[in-house]
C-alpha cells in the first residue's frame, strides 16, 4: 500500500480482498479526514500500522488469517461505535485499545485470542466473544489478575464456545451486576455462583451446551428468559431451583432446562399433546404453561411454539413459527413459559367478552410426535403477586381481578385507551401499589377498600371526573400527589378515611378545596393552582371552622383564587403550623390573630398583589417572603423593621421598601459593609440590604460574600454562581449573619485580644448602581457589651495613640511647671493628667 501522505482529504480506504497484499505504509495512520477503513480477507498482511484517526467512524479488518497484530490506538479516536474482528491471527488486543472511547458495541471470534477485561472500555453497552481462548479479570493499570472496573453503561455481555472456567466468577465477575443480558453458553464452568442473585438487573440468562454445569446457587431477582439446553451434568436440586413458583409468578418467565418431573403447584396436567383452560370476560393476565419432552437437536431452534387456540380460532404468530416438525433428542427437557412471551400478532389482553365462556387450547399437534411428550401442564395465576400494563395502549377495559386475592401491585400508567376499570379493584386485601398516571381517557374510577394499600398515583388523568370513594379504614397511604385532574371539582367526604395520610400535594386547577383534605394525621398540606378553599365541618359540610390536625406543620395554598375570606373563624386552627405559604393569593391583610401562632418561623406571602395591611406578626417568626407585594403600606413595612423582633432570633426577611432604620449601628451606600471584632465572634449580626428583587422569584436575593481578615468564608453549597438580574421596585433584605449556610459556624472562630476585620460585599454579585442602602447591627450583649466590637479600625486609633503621647507627655510637664510657678490653676493641671491617663489605658486596652 503506496504513502497517502500526500492525500490529507482522503475521507474513504476500501483494500477489501487484495490477497497478495502483504505491507501497508504508515502514513495510513495520520489521515485526519479518513472516516471509513475497510481491509477486509487480505489473507497474506500480517502487520498493521498504528493508528491516530480522531475521524474514523468505520474500522474493518476480519478475514485477515494472517494479521498478527491489532494497531496500536496512538491518540483518541471517539467515533467507532462498532468494531468486529473475526478470524484474526492476534494474541491479544493493546492496552491502548482503550484509546476507542466512542466503541459502544464489540463483537470478537478469533480463535487465539487471549482476552481480558481491559477491553471493557467505559463507553461499551455490548461485548460478545466467540470461541477465544481465554478471559481474565485485570486491573487495565498495571495488568493484575484483579476485578477491574467495568463500565456501568455495560447491558450485554457473552462469552461463547470459550475456553472458559469457573476461574470467570473471581472478584471481577461482580463488576457486571449491570447487564441484562450474560450468554456463557458452551463453556467449561461447573456451576452458577450464589452472588448473581445481586444481579437485579439481569434478564436474560444462557449456558446452553454447558456440559459440566452441576450446580445452580443463585437466580437473579429479575430473570425473565433462561437457557440451559444440554446441560447434562445438572443435578436435580438445580433443576427444582428453576422450578420456583414465586419466580415464575413473579414475571413473563420463559424457561428451558433438563428435567422431568412436573411441579405440584400447577393446576391441570395432561399427557399431551393439548392442554387447555375456559376464561369468561377478560384473558387472565399471566398463565403459566409448561411442557416436557426432548429438546430439539439444533440447539437454536430451542421448542416449537405450540399452536394457541380460542374457540376453535387459531391466534396467529408476527411471523411463522410452525413451519417444520423438528427432530428431538432423547433428554427429557422442561419448557416453563407465561403464554403472553409467545409472538401473538394481537395481545390476548385486549380480548374481552361479556359473561361468555371461551376455550382455550395449547397443543403440540403435529410440531412434535404425540410420542415424545412426557407431560404438559398450566397454572393460572391465583398466587401473582404483580401485574403490569404500563404503556399497553391497545387496552380499553381493565379485566376482573377478583381472582388474584395475593395481587399487591397493580399498574396500568399511559394506557391511554382506557375507558373503564372493573370494580374488583377496590377490593383486593392485600394490594400494596396502585398506579393509574396519564389513562387520558379514563372518566370514572371505583370506590376503593384496601386496607394495605401503601401507594396510590393517578395524576395526569385529564378526563377523570372523580377522586375514589374511600369505603373504609385506609391507614397505610402516607403520601398522595393528584396533579394535572381537571376534570376534579372536589374531594369526597370520605377522603378523610386516608387516616394514615400524612404529606398531601393537590395541583388540579378546578378543584374546591374544603378542610375537609386536612385528614387527621396530615403534617404536610400543599395546593397549588386550586379554584376555591372553604373551611367547612366534616359532618354537616356547613361552612364553620373544621377541627384541624394538631399534627399539621406546614400549609401553603399557592396561587390559589384566595381572598380574605380564608381569614375566617377556621384560620385559627392552624395555630400548630410552622409553615405557612399564601403566595399568589388575592389577600389583602394579615389578621391580628396571626399573632397567636406561636410555632410559626416562616410565613411566605410572594406575589401577594393586593396586600396592604400587616395587622400582626407572630411572636417567633424566623423567615418572612414578601417579594413583590406591590401594595403593602408604609406602615406595614414599619412593623416588619420592628428592632425587638429582629433582635430576638435569626431572622431573614424580604419585602418592599427603601429606608433604612435608626436603630442600625452603620449605613453604607455599598457594595459593602464591615465592622471589627475580637475574641469571640458577635452571636447576633443584623445585615440590610436594600436593592431591587430578582426577577426570578425563586433566587430570591445573592447570598453576599463575607470575608474575614480577607478571607472567604465558604458556604456549604455554591450560591453565588451568577450575577440576578433585577427589577425596579425596591426591596429590604434584613438577615442575621448566622442564617447563612456558612460551612463552619462563625461563632466558632476565637482570637484572643486580637482584632479581627468582617466585610459583608456584593461586590460582582449584583451590579453596584442597584444598591441603594446598606446596613449592620451587632445585638449588645450584657455580658460582653461593646467594648469587643468596632465600626472604625482599631490599629488606626492605636497608632494614632501612640504617635501623640510624647507630645502630651511634654504638655503635661510643662502644666505642671507652670502650675508650679502660679502661672496656671493646678485643678486645670489635675484634670489634664487625668486625660492623659485615660488615653493611655485606652491605647493599651484597644492593643
Amino acid at each position: 500500500m503506496p504513502d497517502l501522505s500526500d492525500l490529507p482529504n482522503l475521507e474513504k480506504l476500501y483494500f477489501e480482498q487484495c490477497e497478495s497484499l502483504i505491507a501497508l505504509d504508515d502514513s495510513i495512520g495520520f489521515l485526519n479526514k479518513l472516516k471509513i477503513l475497510k481491509a477486509q480477507r487480505c489473507k497474506k498482511l500480517r502487520r498493521f500500522p498504528p493508528l491516530n484517526l480522531p475521524s474514523l467512524k468505520n474500522l474493518e479488518l476480519s478475514f485477515c488469517s494472517s494479521l498478527e497484530n491489532f494497531p496500536e490506538i496512538l491518540g483518541e479516536m471517539g467515533n467507532i461505535r462498532e468494531l468486529s474482528l473475526s478470524k484474526l491471527a492476534i494474541k491479544e488486543l493493546p492496552v491502548s485499545f482503550q484509546n476507542l472511547t466512542g466503541l459502544h458495541r464489540l463483537f470478537v471470534g478469533c480463535y487465539f485470542l487471549q482476552l481480558n477485561s481491559s477491553v471493557l472500555i467505559s463507553s461499551l453497552t455490548t461485548f460478545r466473544a466467540f470461541r477465544c481462548k481465554e478471559w481474565k479479570w485485570i486491573n487495565s493499570k498495571d495488568g493484575e489478575e484483579v476485578g477491574s472496573t467495568v463500565s456501568s453503561n455495560l447491558r450485554s455481555f457473552g462469552v461463547v464456545d470459550c475456553d472458559l472456567n469457573d476461574d470467570i466468577f473471581s472478584a471481577g465477575f461482580t463488576q457486571l451486576t449491570t447487564v441484562k443480558s450474560l450468554n456463557l453458553s458452551r463453556t467449561n464452568i461447573t456451576f452458577l455462583p450464589e452472588c448473581i442473585k445481586e444481579f437485579h438487573h439481569l434478564n436474560d440468562l444462557d449456558v446452553s451446551d454447558c456440559k459440566r454445569l452441576e450446580e445452580i446457587r443463585g437466580i437473579p431477582p429479575n430473570l425473565r428468559k433462561f437457557s440451559a439446553k444440554d446441560c447434562r451434568s445438572l443435578i436435580t436440586s438445580g433443576s427444582s431451583m428453576l422450578l420456583n413458583q414465586q419466580l415464575h409468578e413473579a414475571g413473563e418467565t420463559d424457561f428451558i432446562f433438563p428435567g422431568g418431573s412436573i411441579p405440584r403447584w400447577l393446576d391441570k396436567e395432561s399427557r399431551g399433546p393439548s392442554i387447555s383452560f375456559w376464561f369468561r370476560n377478560e384473558f387472565p393476565p399471566k398463565v403459566l404453561c409448561l411442557l416436557i419432552a426432548p429438546e430439539p437437536v439444533d440447539i437454536t431452534v430451542e421448542f416449537n411454539t405450540p399452536v394457541v387456540l380460542i374457540n376453535g380460532k387459531v391466534q396467529e404468530y408476527r411471523w411463522n413459527s410452525m413451519e417444520r416438525e423438528v427432530r428431538m433428542l432423547e433428554s427429557d427437557h422442561i419448557h416453563l413459559f407465561d403464554l403472553h412471551v409467545l409472538p401473538f400478532r394481537y395481545k390476548l389482553m385486549e380480548m374481552y367478552s361479556e359473561n361468555e365462556w371461551k376455550h382455550v387450547e395449547i397443543t403440540y399437534q403435529g410440531l412434535i410426535h404425540t410420542s415424545l411428550i412426557k407431560g404438559m401442564g398450566i397454572h393460572k395465576l391465583e398466587n401473582l403477586t404483580e401485574l403490569n400494563f404500563d404503556n399497553c395502549q391497545l387496552l380499553t377495559r381493565m379485566p376482573d381481578v377478583s381472582d388474584l386475592p395475593n395481587l399487591e401491585k397493580l399498574s396500568f400508567d399511559l394506557c391511554k385507551s382506557l375507558i373503564a376499570v372493573d370494580d374488583s379493584i377496590g377490593f383486593l386485601n392485600k394490594l400494596k401499589i396502585l398506579k393509574a398516571r396519564g389513562c387520558t381517557k379514563l372518566r370514572r374510577f371505583p370506590p376503593l377498600n384496601l386496607p394495605s394499600l401503601e401507594k396510590l398515583k393517578l395524576s395526569y388523568c385529564s378526563s377523570l371526573e372523580n377522586f375514589p370513594e374511600i369505603l373504609g379504614n385506609m391507614g397505610n397511604i402516607e403520601k398522595l400527589k393528584l396533579s394535572q385532574l381537571p376534570m376534579i371539582k372536589e374531594l369526597p367526604v370520605s377522603f378523610q378515611n386516608l387516616t394514615g395520610l400524612h404529606r398531601l400535594f393537590v395541583a388540579c386547577d378546578f378543584i374546591r378545596l374544603n378542610s375537609l383534605a386536612l385528614t387527621p394525621s396530615l403534617t404536610d398540606f400543599e395546593a397549588y393552582g386550586c379554584k376555591e378553599w372553604k373551611w367547612v365541618n366534616p359532618k354537616d359540610g356547613e361552612e364553620v371552622g373544621s377541627t384541624v390536625s394538631s399534627n399539621i406543620l406546614e400549609f401553603s395554598l399557592t396561587a390559589c383564587n384566595l381572598n380574605d375570606d380564608f381569614f375566617s373563624a377556621g384560620f385559627t386552627q392552624l395555630g400548630t403550623v410552622k409553615n405557612l405559604n399564601l403566595s399568589r393569593s388575592n389577600i389583602t391583610f394579615l389578621p391580628g390573630c396571626i399573632k397567636e401562632f406561636h410555632c410559626l418561623n416562616y410565613l411566605n406571602v410572594n406575589r401577594c398583589k393586593r396586600l396592604q395591611e400587616i395587622r400582626g406578626l407572630p411572636p417567633n417568626l424566623k423567615r418572612l417572603r414578601a417579594i413583590k407585594c406591590t401594595s403593602l403600606t408604609s406602615s406595614a413595612s414599619s412593623m416588619l423593621l420592628n428592632q425587638q423582633l429582629h433582635e430576638a432570633g435569626e431572622t431573614d426577611f424580604i419585602f418592599p421598601g427603601g429606608s433604612i432604620p435608626r436603630w442600625l449601628d452603620k449605613e453604607s451606600r455599598g457594595p459593602s459593609i464591615s465592622f471589627w471584632f475580637r475574641n469571640e465572634f458577635p452571636p447576633k449580626v443584623l445585615c440590610l440590604l436594600i436593592a431591587p428583587e430578582p426577577v426570578d422569584i425563586t433566587v430570591e436575593f445573592n447570598t453576599p460574600v463575607v470575608l474575614i481578615n480577607g478571607k472567604v468564608q465558604e458556604y456549604r453549597w455554591n450560591s453565588m454562581e451568577r450575577e440576578v438580574r433585577m427589577l425596579e421596585s425596591d426591596h429590604i433584605h434584613l438577615f442575621d449573619l448566622h442564617v447563612l449556610p456558612f460551612r463552619y459556624k462563625l461563632m466558632e472562630m476565637y482570637s484572643e485580644n486580637e482584632w479581627k476585620h468582617v466585610e459583608i460585599t456584593y461586590q460582582g454579585l449584583i451590579h453596584t448602581s442597584l444598591i441603594k442602602g446598606m446596613g449592620i447591627h451587632v445585638v449588645k450583649e450584657e455580658r460582653r457589651g461593646m467594648k469587643d466590637i468596632r465600626y472604625d479600625d482599631p490599629y488606626t486609633t492605636i497608632k494614632m495613640c501612640i504617635t501623640s503621647l510624647p507630645f502630651l507627655f511634654c504638655f503635661y510637664l510643662a502644666l505642671i511647671l507652670f502650675s508650679s510657678h502660679g502661672l496656671l490653676n493646678p485643678t486645670m493641671t489635675t484634670l489634664f493628667g487625668f486625660m492623659l491617663y485615660k488615653i493611655y489605658l485606652k491605647s493599651i486596652d484597644i492593643g
